[in-house]
């Protein structure tokens, strides 16, 4: 017969569940056991704790590191591009990478799913052997799979973006030679539009992804050390000149209207009179516009025909006379 076990419960189990941790024998004393491995547990999990603690503190150092690593302008160039290039992959490319990743995954086996629970909820419960309402669980599992299947797509498609963004950025920083580098030699030898590298490196250095660089105020020189850019020099205010004087319109009252403009503007005028009257709804508007400006428009079209240059001559000593001039002048807001 085997020995029998001291600590088992004659009436109860033969062992403890799955997931409470086995208790050690130390000693011959139960009383004593059960305090020893209650302090071995305890001791294991401030260890656990510690060593967490330790972790963290560790990262903390490394990133705080590599942060000065990449703010310490005062090294050769290559050097602190390098530095600059594993920070942007290690800490931002890699991480959107993960996130594509999961994204698609995860977006194919929501999508597998709700595609399955379509399928099997159109076959129908009696072809299945099930009651109605066992059945109407697929229909809902394919309600619920399919926006899990959208949603991470979307965050798919999100970190497949941003993780081109960086790469494109690190192709910059590789395009670079020195600490001021033209924006159209980067966009040359990456082969990117200019506009876009312009838009990407002005993004990343507003949002501290580049620290101390900027892009210059016109758009065309990325400073890697902005204690090298030179701010231009203000412009000067304008100088307000006196107001001009208003044009006479005496010469051309005195000399006239050009007889071979004139006849040039009047025959295209003609010519666009008929070309509306070619459809029925301009015939129609044409006569209502001519009836409410009081002619009939045959009246109008005979009068435009028979329009001379002396007529128009004797028509700009009218409109254009001293007595019904008038001048008017346009300041901007801002003075």
């Amino acid at each position: 017969m085997p020995p029998r076990n001291p600590y088992q419960d004659p009436d109860g189990p033969a062992q403890e569940q799955e997931n409470t941790s086995p208790r050690g024998y130390y000693t011959s004393i139960p009383d004593l056991d059960d305090a020893v491995s209650e302090i071995v547990q305890a001791g294991t999990q401030i260890g656990s704790g510690v060593l967490d603690g330790l972790a963290g503190v560790v990262q903390s150092v490394g990133d705080a590191i590599r942060s000065r690593g990449v703010e310490n302008k005062n090294v050769p160039f290559e050097p602190w591009r390098q530095r600059m290039d594993r920070k942007l992959k290690n800490s931002d490319q890699d991480g959107y990478l993960g996130m594509a990743v999961a994204g698609w995954i995860f977006a194919g086996g929501f999508g597998i799913a709700a595609l399955v629970m379509f399928i099997l909820a159109m076959v129908g419960p009696q072809a299945m052997g099930m009651l109605p309402e066992e059945h109407v669980v697929f229909p809902v599992l394919a309600a619920c799979f399919a926006p899990m299947a959208v949603g991470f797509s979307v965050m798919g498609v999100f970190g497949v973006r941003l993780w081109g963004r960086y790469n494109r950025l690190r192709g910059y920083l590789r395009a670079v030679r020195d600490w001021t580098w033209d924006i159209s030699a980067i966009a040359r030898d990456t082969m990117q539009p200019q506009d876009r590298v312009r838009e990407e490196l002005q993004k990343a250095t507003a949002d501290g992804k580049i620290p101390g660089a900027l892009v210059s105020s016109d758009g065309k020189t990325l400073y890697l050390n902005d204690a090298l850019y030179t701010p231009p020099a203000p412009q000067p205010e304008p100088v307000l000149q006196d107001k001009p004087e208003p044009v006479p319109a005496d010469s051309l009252r005195r000399e006239g209207v050009d007889p071979e403009l004139f006849t040039l503007v009047k025959n295209q005028m003609y010519g666009e009179m008929l070309a509306d009257l070619e459809g029925v709804e301009d015939a129609a508007e044409a006569l209502a516009s001519a009836h409410l400006r009081g002619n009939t428009l045959a009246d109008e079209i005979e009068a435009l025909a028979t329009l001379t240059v002396a007529d128009a001559n004797a028509a700009l000593q009218s409109m254009l006379s001293e007595d019904r001039m008038t001048y008017v002048e346009i300041e901007p807001q801002n003075q």
